[in-house]
């Protein structure tokens, strides 16, 4: 048996949903209004994977859990983490609002280090991927978009050493300054200026300096 509580004081967290996944076996476990669980009909030895989730909390794998041969009840403590929220303001260099900008927020500590000679769409690709294995991972994945007014909000980050990337259309995309978010920390002062993006006129031409069509022509920034 065991009990769900919060990793700041200790409380119970009585809306988890706790999921065992053991060999060929995924049961739902109820939790009980003190974050209380019971799993029965377990042997000794790996049981498997505990998945325990819960609203204002970040998502937990527990994989390292080992049930000796006695005594017959043995009790486990899982403790939860607090999502922290992140509030701001998207601008243009003006001080304008921008309204209907992306905004995601991800791990500037498994942020991907730049290939050389890697096309940004090749990079935005590994990116995907590593989102797609947080996921898997139980990583809640927040994204929203800037109000009329340009103002946003994400509520149930998971806290960490972050940072944010603003993407409109319109506009170049930009990656903030990496920073902390503590659990159950609202940062609510960031301001994300963004800038339109210059216009780049190639003429591609032969040796005999001929026009010539149908050349595709890559650009790269550093």
């Amino acid at each position: 048996k065991g009990t769900v509580v919060s990793s700041i004081d200790a409380a119970p967290v009585p809306a988890a949903n706790v999921i065992l996944r053991w060999r060929d076996d995924r049961r739902v476990i109820p939790v009980g209004s003190k974050g209380e669980f019971v799993i029965g009909g377990l042997v000794p030895g790996k049981i498997g994977e505990l998945q325990i989730d819960a609203k204002g909390y970040s998502m937990l794998h527990v994989d390292d859990i080992d049930l000796e041969p006695q005594p017959d009840v043995q009790t486990i403590e899982v403790k939860l983490v607090p999502t922290g929220k992140i509030s701001g303001l998207v601008v243009d260099a003006s001080g304008a609002p921008i309204p209907r900008a992306n905004i995601r927020v991800y791990d500037a500590i498994d942020e991907l280090e730049k290939v050389e000679g890697e096309s940004e769409g090749d990079r935005r690709e590994r990116e995907d991927d590593r989102r797609r294995r947080e996921r898997n991972r139980g990583r809640r994945m927040v994204s929203t978009r800037s109000n009329a007014e340009g103002v946003f909000t994400m509520n149930e980050v998971n806290p960490g050493y972050l940072r944010l990337r603003a993407e409109h259309s319109a506009y170049k995309d930009l990656r903030s300054d990496a920073f902390n978010l503590e659990p159950s920390e609202h940062v609510d002062d960031l301001t994300l200026t963004l800038v339109t993006g210059g216009r780049l006129v190639v003429l591609v031409t032969n040796e005999a300096d001929e026009k010539m069509s149908g050349v595709r022509v890559v650009s790269r920034f550093e």
